[in-house]
């Protein structure tokens, strides 16, 4: 039987959900405190300098976190 889970639709506290993003966002990419987290109203914008190949990776990790409505790497800097 597969095990079913409740999605919440209610907003999620926005100081609350920066904490689950910098969480998770540990667990993604090395010196994950270096970078930059705005949410507001669950739309979250990510700053800071990441490797190229993590980029993707980031933002799909943060748009998975119950409660953002949106993720944008607008200030992300890809280094080499």
């Amino acid at each position: 039987m597969p095990v079913r889970t409740r999605v919440r639709t209610e907003p999620v506290d926005d100081a609350l959900l920066r904490d689950r993003i910098r969480s998770r966002l540990g667990h993604v990419v090395a010196h994950s405190s270096t970078l930059l987290v705005d949410v507001e109203a669950g739309h979250v914008v990510l700053g800071g300098a990441v490797s190229a190949s993590d980029i993707e990776p980031v933002v799909h990790a943060v748009a998975e976190i119950p409660g953002v409505r949106s993720a944008h790497c607008l200030g992300l800097i890809a280094l080499a």
